[in-house]
């Protein structure tokens, strides 16, 4: 699920952002989204202390604190989250880059300068976040394809190494390893590095002759039948860097 944020002290604005967002994610029905409204920083930095969004739209000028203070204290607990400001006054544009926001809109905020707004960011979202399903002895787990470090084949089962320390053991099935994983392998950060190993490519710390290094210190080994492997690495380091405007469209 992709949770929305929005924050403003000015409850008709609020309510107008609340609904023009509304009616964009009605555009995006095969993904979850859900949107929560907050009139205080401080009632949205309450709720950050239980739950995460992945988008945060904020005004700038606010009583309590402002939104630049607002965004860093988000930053503090989340360094990949959107920021998007919603101001006034371009005064706070240079600021916002501190913060690494996303995007600043000057109010009062059109639908169509939204949308533009959102849709690239939901876009990469439904590109990057989407889930792996697993079955499992304990039943079906499903778990972001993001989270996922390595999958390792052994003899019909697949283990799924997490980010978070965690070891998902699938149940045994019949189809190859290639048959098994070609839809995850058609994700541009997934490349195999033999017949029995795929990695995740955000996660590889260093390249060597050997093969990759892990983030988890993992070395992975390339064999030579999968040495296009480093290819594939030097295709995703660039790749990633046409992305990099993800936090530098201001």
């Amino acid at each position: 699920m992709i949770k929305i944020a929005i924050c403003d002290d000015d409850e008709v604005e609020l309510h107008r952002l609340n609904v023009i967002v509304q009616q964009i994610i009605k555009l995006y029905s095969e993904t979850e989204i859900s949107i929560a409204v907050f009139h205080t920083a401080n009632s949205l930095l309450n709720a950050i202390r239980y739950e995460n969004f992945e988008i945060y739209l904020m005004d700038i000028i606010m009583p309590e604190r402002n939104g630049i203070e607002l965004g860093q204290l988000i930053r503090q607990r989340d360094e990949q989250a959107v920021i998007i400001y919603l101001s006034n006054s371009p005064d706070f544009a240079v600021q916002s880059y501190t913060v690494h926001a996303y995007y600043y809109l000057l109010k009062p905020v059109k639908y169509e300068e939204l949308y533009l707004v959102l849709q690239k960011v939901l876009k990469r979202y439904e590109r990057f976040n989407t889930s792996v399903y697993i079955k499992t002895s304990n039943g079906m787990v499903t778990v972001s394809k993001s989270s996922i470090i390595y999958i390792e084949y052994h003899y019909h089962y697949l283990s799924y190494y997490l980010e978070n320390g965690e070891v998902i053991d699938s149940v045994i099935f019949r189809e190859s390893f290639g048959q098994k994983m070609q839809d995850l392998l058609k994700d541009f950060r997934f490349t195999k590095v033999s017949s029995s190993v795929i990695v995740n490519m955000l996660f590889v710390n260093k390249i060597s002759k050997k093969g990759f290094t892990l983030i988890n210190k993992k070395e992975l080994r390339i064999t030579r039948t999968y040495q296009s492997a480093r290819k594939s690495y030097m295709e995703f380091l660039f790749k990633e860097a046409q992305e990099s405007d993800f936090y530098s469209n201001i």
